[in-house]
């Protein structure tokens, strides 16, 4: 199978991907509400069951969009991305937070896999929501335009530290803010998940009305909820088990990834090579010390001035014994 991605086709088959989400999007803005929040099943109703097909197409788009570009090892990643998003967002409810944490998979796989990949894991993992809680299917937009976010930041290098990280992930939650709102205000009839629902309780207590309450619940959430959600994606990266990151490493993200929470000046100073030893010649570099040269002059270490002395006079040697042929007195 031929690695080298064709960037042209698959660029316009991962758009028209996205408008079919936005499509189903809008046929769900058009909808009764009463579809969604009084059912129990994505196939109760055929209104509510066309919307699920259009996601299942849309998410065929999205496998067609990555297929061939990396490595088929790559598409274990959607089902852990899926399992990470069901636990977070699980997590969430049973502490009755004011977030969802249900993108931290989608971002994870779509920073190491790309665009298509991290979308294909927000479009199942909606998907699979969906046959039980047809209200799950019209926040897909907001998760998938978050995702997109994400990825397009990590393959522009734009996530090489924390403050980016989190601008990044402001910027996506902001954006699934403005989608969320339209989404429970217009789809769901008012209705949220538990914790933003009490949150948008809280500003009603306020004496707000329900829409700007909405609005202020799904403009506080929604961007600190991204934010935390990229920060926990960005670190898994960064520090996870090298012998995952090597399975999911090829040539085509091998930068991408070398450059999360790293700048690239350190990214050179790292690969950088060691400084050599000075070279050593003769009898030093068989380990033995070098002798000093005869010819060579004394240095003198201990007083200044020239540094040759001159050789010392030999002083004349005193008799001590008699000639010979002489006697003691």
């Amino acid at each position: 199978m031929d690695l080298e991605p064709k960037v042209q086709w698959r660029r316009v088959v991962l758009i028209i991907g996205v408008l079919s989400v936005l499509g189903m999007w809008g046929m769900a803005m058009a909808g009764n509400p009463l579809l969604f929040v009084s059912q129990g099943s994505a196939f109760s109703t055929p209104e509510v069951l066309v919307l699920w097909v259009v996601l299942g197409v849309a998410n065929i788009l999205f496998f067609l969009s990555f297929y061939g570009s990396k490595p088929d090892i790559f598409l274990l990643l959607v089902p852990i991305g899926v399992m990470i998003n069901s636990v977070g967002s699980a997590a969430m409810a049973a502490f009755g937070l004011p977030f969802y944490m249900d993108t931290v998979g989608s971002m994870l796989v779509g920073i190491v896999g790309g665009p298509a990949l991290g979308a294909l894991t927000a479009g199942l993992t909606s998907m699979m929501w969906g046959v039980y809680s047809p209200d799950v299917l019209p926040h897909v937009m907001a998760a998938i335009f978050a995702t997109l976010i994400v990825s397009v930041a990590a393959k522009g290098k734009h996530l090489t530290t924390l403050e980016r990280v989190m601008g990044t992930g402001a910027v996506a939650g902001l954006v699934a803010a403005g989608v969320s709102w339209l989404t429970v205000l217009m789809v769901l009839n008012g209705g949220s998940a538990i914790g933003a629902f009490s949150l948008m309780r809280f500003f009603e207590l306020l004496h707000f009305s329900e829409p700007v309450a909405l609005l202020l619940q799904s403009f506080i959430s929604d961007p600190i909820d991204k934010t935390f959600s990229l920060i926990v994606a960005a670190l898994a990266v960064r520090f996870g088990p090298e012998a995952i990151r090597k399975i999911f490493t090829a040539r085509e993200n091998e930068l991408v990834l070398d450059l999360i929470l790293r700048r690239p000046c350190e990214l050179d100073v790292e690969d950088a090579p060691a400084p050599s030893a000075p070279r050593r010649t003769g009898s030093a570099a068989a380990g033995k010390p070098m002798a000093a040269s005869k010819s060579s002059p004394k240095l003198s270490s201990s007083k200044p001035g020239p540094a040759m002395r001159a050789p010392a006079t030999p002083k004349p040697r005193l008799r001590t014994q008699p000639p010979e042929g002489k006697h003691r007195k």
